[in-house]
């Protein structure tokens, strides 16, 4: 499975955002379901790089707060033994 393909409108995002464009950026998180040839979810259909949605969308959730991880050994976020804060 390809995790490195970025469609088409993540690619003019990805230029927007780093030319300083004052845009959203990210706005949700979406899971879903292939269409009726993705049945191996070991051997999935080839990516393509002008898909701009899944195909069934099943559950989708809206990006509320932007903010970063330190590292802080006061953190209440524990990460493979490494304790974080959140930072604006």
């Amino acid at each position: 499975m390809s995790l490195e393909l970025i469609v088409k409108t993540g690619c003019i995002l990805t230029a927007r955002l780093l030319m300083g464009e004052p845009i959203d950026g990210i706005t949700h998180c979406v899971i879903g379901d292939g269409d009726t040839i993705f049945i191996d979810p070991l051997n999935p259909p080839a990516p393509d790089i002008d898909q701009a949605a899944l195909k069934t969308e099943r559950a989708r959730k809206k990006h509320y707060k932007r903010i970063f991880l330190k590292e802080n050994p006061e953190g209440t976020l524990v990460v493979n033994g490494i304790h974080y804060i959140e930072t604006a």
